[in-house]
């Protein structure tokens, strides 16, 4: 095999490694992860809508850890699924400071 040979291959399989976790990614069937949703938060549950119609609940004791930045939140329901929530969809920083405290004081619970 020549060195010509072994300069092109490595490229070749990133670019082609990439081409793929992108069609994944954005395949019909994951589709679902890319639709317009919202949550609220009633008693114990995180209830979700998404822009089609469909609605699920998730007990907040599922939450098993909440990752906090200065722009959103990470609510871990296992070790590598997570709920994405930007800091800017609570109307105000006191809804958000209670939302936080809500999940932090299950978060305990575990």
């Amino acid at each position: 095999m020549s060195s010509q040979s072994l300069i092109i291959i490595p490229p070749v399989i990133f670019i082609f490694v990439v081409l793929y976790y992108w069609w994944y990614a954005h395949c019909k069937q994951n589709s679902i992860f890319f639709k317009d949703r919202y949550f609220e938060l009633d008693g114990d549950f995180l209830s979700g809508y998404l822009d089609d119609g469909t609605t699920y609940k998730i007990n907040i004791k599922n939450i098993i850890k909440m990752q906090k930045t200065s722009k959103y939140l990470l609510l871990y329901v296992a070790k590598d699924q997570f709920i994405y929530m930007p800091s800017e969809c609570f109307q105000s920083e006191a809804d958000l400071c209670d939302f936080e405290e809500q999940i932090t004081k299950n978060l305990g619970d575990l």
